[in-house]
């Protein structure tokens, strides 16, 4: 129930502004996104630029280094533009 109120005071508070949106999306706007959104939002804004990789484990009889080139080594490094947000409109009383 407070996670439910919560997006409605969101949607009120913020109409018509990207923070009134469920962070977790609706079952409509799953209806919506197409395998090409999924890929441009990767070429977009996924990029190993400050990353950092925690391995833990028992990692006895592994080549962790050759395993990270296969899998990370061919991830280019590219800077991700930040995102910009409209203005929030002011409020009165």
């Amino acid at each position: 129930p407070r996670y439910f109120a919560s997006q409605l005071v969101k949607e009120r508070l913020y109409a018509g502004h990207p923070y009134s949106k469920n962070g977790i999306g609706s079952f409509d706007s799953l209806k919506t996104i197409k395998r090409s959104d999924l890929v441009s939002f990767y070429e977009n804004y996924m990029s190993p630029d400050g990353a950092r990789v925690a391995i833990v484990g028992d990692l006895s009889g592994y080549d962790v280094n050759s395993l990270m080139a296969k899998t990370l080594g061919t991830w280019k490094l590219k800077k991700v533009p930040d995102m910009s947000w409209p203005s929030l409109k002011e409020t009165s009383g």
